[in-house]
């Protein structure tokens, strides 16, 4: 998936509804988030200038280009929903990398980059669930998490 394809995917998954995000407790239009983006004006946020910000602020500042194809989906996905730094957690315990990374580190790259893309994949999706469930968010999100997860597992 390249990258405008997922960054419009997850625009428009996400939507043009400005509203707080009870996973959170910020406000949120399009996946851009009042917590990493306070000098934008989200009540009036369009639909490109989100689209600007995931590629400029988010994919390209994170490097999303050097993650495995099959892997930036689910990575990217568990950014918006749990952020950035939390999604590299996840996917340090995916690939098995101890200490966990917070950050696209080289060497968490390499290590994701030498591992099967498909099993690592369903690791982070699988952690995904659980980071939902052990946070007591499971139940009352459901509906919108695991469609969300399994959409992303399986692009």
């Amino acid at each position: 998936m390249t990258a405008p394809d997922l960054i419009q995917l997850v625009v428009l998954r996400e939507g043009p509804n400005y509203f707080q995000n009870k996973l959170n407790n910020y406000f949120t239009k399009y996946g851009v988030s009042a917590r990493t983006h306070s000098h934008v004006d989200l009540r009036n946020l369009t639909e490109a200038q989100a689209m600007k910000i995931h590629r400029e602020d988010f994919y390209d500042f994170y490097h999303f280009k050097d993650l495995p194809p099959k892997l930036r989906a689910t990575v990217y996905t568990a950014g918006i929903m749990l952020g950035f730094s939390e999604a590299f957690r996840l996917l340090s315990q995916a690939a098995e990398f101890f200490p966990s990374k917070e950050t696209l580190t080289d060497d968490l790259l390499a290590k994701v980059n030498a591992l099967e893309p498909e099993i690592t994949r369903a690791r982070l999706g699988t952690l995904l669930l659980l980071w939902f469930s052990d946070h007591g968010l499971l139940q009352a999100n459901i509906r919108s998490v695991l469609p969300r997860v399994m959409e992303s597992v399986s692009l």
